[in-house]
């Protein structure tokens, strides 16, 4: 899995990314973010960590690592993802 593939699977799941990052802005006071990680880990084996800001996951591939994450940018929330 290159990290083009991966980034393009996240696409494809960016509702899932959102849905969750919608759910850590209400409950991060009261939730565990690595019961996150597990969440994401079934859909992304790859990911190996979470972050809180900005909240995303890191994944190893087989040409390198990305950081995925969810920002808000205006009235909306985007997926980005960068080389690491």
């Amino acid at each position: 899995m290159t990290r083009i593939d991966l980034w393009n699977r996240a696409n494809k799941k960016a509702d899932l990314f959102f849905n969750l990052w919608e759910r850590w802005q209400d409950e991060q006071e009261y939730e565990d973010i690595n019961d996150y990680l597990k969440h994401l880990q079934q859909t992304f084996p790859e990911a190996y960590a979470i972050t809180k800001r900005a909240f995303g996951i890191k994944c190893k591939t087989d040409d390198g690592n990305i950081h995925i994450t969810v920002k808000r940018s205006g009235n909306s929330i985007k997926l980005y993802g960068k080389n690491i």
